[in-house]
């Protein structure tokens, strides 16, 4: 008796469903509600909990585990057993580990998503190569009917140890595969051989894993299929981790579930108002606009909320982060009527003048009985920008030879004395 049915009931599968009846479900359930076959704004949230199902009922311990504790059961921890409260884990954990069967290596394979993946989620497929049980033996290795015989020279170990001299009256042991059997533990006649695997107890076998991107998913994100690794008879398989790896997006980047990017305006946008067409992830238009008149600052972040990475196993929906950076125009565009307008508009404290000035020191309160000289600003050019930098070094290098000829020069009447 299960504790709740909530999962099964998204993907329209009774409890006692079987794994392949799952997977074929899940598969149409997900092509219905996939955002790029559906443009219902439910749709969206639909196929993220048909994933989140389907993510815990394909695999066999968490779909044990919700069958007994429930959605919350498994988020609380799974509940820790009565020895594991009691005793921190050790006794427990101590009998459990030496009656757990041995398992086998983990395969680790990286995928490249793109940001449009994890925002929209996508159905990937990874082919894989794998060893598993030869079926016509069953992994004994031998014809059926015949027992393999246990390796006399390493005692079925499979290794051998072997004590090696590295200096007077010095040795180390060290283990090497058993050359007999081959690392096997187990001799078995060329006659007796299975034709299938040849001994080896394992063959080659290609399959194919449907790798579920759900929406909201991050970079580096694991997705573990449960003993899919290779199959070596004796020992349970290992497991075949996916690490989802995000490519670089031209225009957006993410940070947690914020999307951030940059965008430039001209001078009498930021003056005025802007307005501007983002393309979203989902291919989505977006008129992103301010108000009519609001300024905006040179280097200033703006938010458009709701609008970065979806939901995912109750992250709250991020927001899409706009950094303005501004364009001024080129200079000599503006008449002197142009610019001493602008400079009664613009100039501090809105101080408007009677009539437009003629002087670019209009906005300073200059004191006439001060003499000034007049001097102008000019662009860098590239030489110059080229040693920029070096004027430091060279009054660091000035000030430091002074020093060094004082001491010198002090140093030489000291000797004359």
């Amino acid at each position: 008796m299960v504790k709740e049915t909530e999962y099964y009931d998204l993907l329209g599968v009774p409890p006692e469903a079987s794994l392949l009846d799952i997977k074929k479900a899940y598969k149409k359930m997900a092509l219905r509600y996939h955002p790029d076959h559906n443009s219902d704004p439910v749709a969206a949230e639909s196929f993220a909990q048909i994933g989140e199902a389907y993510e815990v009922l394909s695999n066999d311990d968490k779909r044990k585990t919700y069958d007994r504790l429930g959605k919350q059961g498994m988020r609380d921890g799974g509940g820790a057993d009565i020895f594991s409260q009691f005793f921190g884990g050790g006794f427990a954990s101590m009998f459990e580990r030496s009656n757990r069967p041995r398992k086998g290596q983990d395969v680790i394979h990286e995928i490249s998503v793109t940001l449009e993946d994890f925002y929209k989620g996508k159905l990937s497929k990874l082919e894989i190569q794998r060893n598993v049980t030869c079926n016509k033996c069953a992994g004994i290795g031998a014809k059926q009917g015949v027992n393999p015989t246990k390796c006399f020279r390493c005692n079925g170990r499979g290794t051998r140890v072997i004590v090696q001299p590295i200096a007077p009256g010095m040795a180390q042991q060290m283990h090497i595969t058993c050359s007999d059997c081959q690392g096997q533990g187990e001799i078995i006649s060329e006659h007796d051989k299975c034709k299938t695997c040849n001994a080896k107890k394992v063959i080659k076998e290609k399959k194919t894993l449907e790798v579920y991107i759900t929406p909201g998913m991050k970079d580096g994100q694991k997705i573990t299929f449960t003993g899919e690794a290779d199959q070596i008879p004796g020992i349970v398989a290992g497991d075949i981790v996916v690490v989802l790896v995000q490519q670089p997006h031209p225009v957006l980047k993410r940070n947690g579930n914020d999307l951030t990017m940059d965008h430039t305006i001209p001078l009498i946008q930021a003056l005025t108002g802007c307005s501007f067409v983002v393309t979203q992830l989902d291919g989505r238009k977006l008129l992103v606009k301010t108000k009519r008149g609001e300024v905006i600052e040179p280097g200033e972040v703006r938010i458009v909320e709701g609008e970065g990475m979806p939901e995912h196993r109750g992250a709250p929906k991020g927001n899409l982060l706009i950094k303005i950076s501004i364009s001024f125009p080129k200079s000599g565009i503006l008449t002197e009527n142009q610019m001493g307008l602008l400079e009664r508009i613009l100039q501090p404290n809105n101080a408007n003048t009677s009539k437009p000035s003629t002087t670019s020191t209009s906005t300073l309160n200059l004191n006439n009985n001060e003499e000034y000289e007049e001097v102008h600003l000019i662009k860098m050019t590239p030489q110059q920008s080229s040693h920029k930098n070096n004027y430091r070094r060279d009054a660091y290098n000035e000030d430091d030879d002074e020093d060094h000829d004082h001491r010198r020069g002090h140093g030489v009447e000291c000797a004359q004395q």
